[in-house]
């Protein structure tokens, strides 16, 4: 009668162990996982795993995401890791380009760059007729993106696109397409006004 009684306390120690375990793991798996958080100039917010920062980008990940992205540090305000801590690397500005200021426009072709930014539209342009080589085709028909973008109010112009034009023989020619975005919602009236003039195109 002893030896039962003593293998009922092991048995209910042991199940009360377990249990003990069970609600402690339980409680981990409910905590909340604190990310780091990398501020954009203009206000947008990644929410992340920082991985690397160096003097041109910072590298990271978001959860349950095996991919790496980067952003330049031009592009960000600062970052408050997970520890508390914050790293500044620009001054907070409200960043609104217009026609005269088009060279801050940035010109990537990494997606990863516009994540979190408003698409106001599409634009096009050519490389200037007098340009002798590649690079330079290039750059001027980047510099007509900018132009365009600066119009619309963009920041950033994402390059989807660049085709050759041309022959053998001929001087370098490019046209370049691309997407352009903004750190802030285009105003309604801005949205309008496109939608009207789409329409007119339609009629």
């Amino acid at each position: 009668m002893k030896r039962f009684i003593d293998m009922n306390k092991k048995t209910l120690i042991l199940a009360a162990s377990l249990l003990f375990v069970t609600i402690s793991l339980s409680a981990q798996s409910k905590k909340k996982i604190v990310q780091d958080t990398i501020f954009r100039l203009g206000g947008r917010q990644i929410i992340c795993f920082v991985q690397k920062v160096n003097q041109f980008e910072v590298d990271y990940k978001f959860l349950n995401d095996p991919t790496q992205y980067s952003i330049e540090i031009k592009q960000i305000e600062k970052i408050i890791y997970r520890t508390g801590r914050i790293e500044p690397f620009n001054k907070p500005v409200f960043i609104e380009v217009d026609e005269n200021s088009w060279e801050a426009v940035l010109i990537t072709e990494k997606r990863e760059d516009v994540k979190g930014m408003y698409k106001y539209g599409e634009v096009e342009a050519p490389s200037s007729p007098g340009a002798k080589n590649k690079s330079k085709a290039i750059y001027t028909a980047k510099m007509k993106l900018q132009k365009k973008a600066a119009g619309m109010k963009g920041n950033i112009v994402l390059i989807t696109k660049t085709e050759p034009r041309g022959g053998y023989g001929e001087p370098p020619s490019y046209v370049l397409k691309g997407d352009v975005y903004g750190y802030q919602p285009m105003p309604e009236e801005e949205v309008d006004d496109r939608k009207e003039v789409l329409d007119d195109i339609l009629k």
